[in-house]
């Protein structure tokens, strides 16, 4: 959890399925890179419509898809893959991070639900888990890049159509492309891709106090 170390005054939350390892564990508690982790166990995410649907994913990279978003609409923050990497913290931007933002790709790829940020009850969120629910029961579609990952954003964020998400386009922060001007980039490692039945890790950081979830990783915004 690099960005860590960038925003320092941030609460980073682990949300994980199985125990870390003891190694990993030290690492996370030490504060030689900025606050020290929280790890929960993502059981603890109370009411969660998507819970079925989490355990009976296809895949680890399908289930992560789905906590994130019950997460960040419990919880708030910002939500980041584990594989990003910050070049400036949050707080050298102002008040950016501290608002609900989206990443798009000014190319046309749409959006990345890799990189987003959301306030606790969010109605967006709360139509997007609808939408996944509804998705995953009613038409049995459950695949990463058909039903839970960046599709299911995309289609939900044009149909709710709420103008005051701030939208930053990816080259400033998950593409190493802008390395004058970035504000961080993701590797995209997609470590859940090699492991049998896709895994991964998940993080979330909040100011103050944040969560984060299981495959991949999550900042929250808001004090």
């Amino acid at each position: 959890m690099p960005s860590r170390s960038k925003n320092p005054e941030w609460q980073a939350h682990l949300w994980i399925e199985t125990p870390l390892r003891e190694t990993t564990a030290a690492v996370l508690a030490s504060p030689s890179q900025g606050r020290p982790c929280i790890v929960k166990s993502y059981a603890e995410v109370p009411e969660m419509r998507l819970l079925g649907l989490i355990q009976t994913a296809p895949s680890i990279g399908a289930a992560a898809d789905l906590l994130r978003l019950e997460v960040v609409y419990r919880y708030g923050g910002i939500y980041m893959d584990v594989d990003s990497h910050p070049v400036h913290g949050f707080e050298e931007y102002g008040s950016l991070f501290r608002w609900p933002f989206v990443t798009y790709a000014g190319s046309g790829g749409g959006l990345c639900n890799c990189l987003f940020s959301d306030s606790p009850g969010s109605a967006f969120l709360n139509f997007t888990i609808a939408a996944a629910y509804e998705i995953g029961t009613t038409f049995k579609i459950r695949g990463p890049l058909t039903a839970t990952g960046p599709p299911l954003v995309n289609s939900a964020f044009v149909m709710y159509n709420n103008p005051e998400y701030v939208l930053i386009e990816s080259d400033f922060v998950l593409k190493h492309r802008k390395k004058d001007k970035e504000i961080m980039y993701q590797s995209f490692d997609f470590s859940w891709a090699g492991v049998p039945g896709g895994g991964g890790r998940h993080q979330a950081q909040k100011k103050k106090q944040t969560n984060q979830s299981m495959t991949a990783t999550n900042q929250t915004t808001r004090p």
